[in-house]
């Protein structure tokens, strides 16, 4: 079953993230900031993360960029911001985005999304 991790500081999103994902399927496991994001896909990596870009303790960004640094094979990931503007790709590349999502967004596109990235993981 494909693994996604949600890190998300809103604990109402990341309720509906684990819901929506669990009907379609996905395996979830959940952290509410960058940090708690981290331990959890160095202990045990998932197929695919789904971060929140602006969190306390660490952002999903900050997160992302380090995991990329710690594991040889980091997996794919989506943030999903409020922010006016995505990051500039270059940065998203460090941190291994492969898509950004800009919030208010429709649940059924990043179900898609961890879908096709994840498909030839396993």
């Amino acid at each position: 079953m494909t693994r996604v991790l949600v890190v998300e500081d809103d604990p109402n999103l990341r309720r509906l993230f684990r819901l929506i994902f669990a009907q379609a399927g996905l395996d979830v496991t959940e952290a509410s900031d960058g940090r708690e994001g981290l331990c959890s896909a160095l202990d045990n990596p998932p197929d695919c993360i789904v971060a929140d870009s602006m969190m306390p303790v660490m952002s999903g960004m900050e997160m992302l960029i380090e995991l990329n640094r710690r594991l040889p094979e980091a997996p794919p990931a989506i943030l999903v911001t409020a922010a006016a503007e995505f990051p500039p790709e270059e940065e998203m590349r460090e941190a291994g985005i492969v898509e950004a999502v800009a919030k208010p967004f429709d649940f059924g596109r990043v179900v898609a999304l961890v879908k096709s990235l994840t498909e030839n993981r396993h």
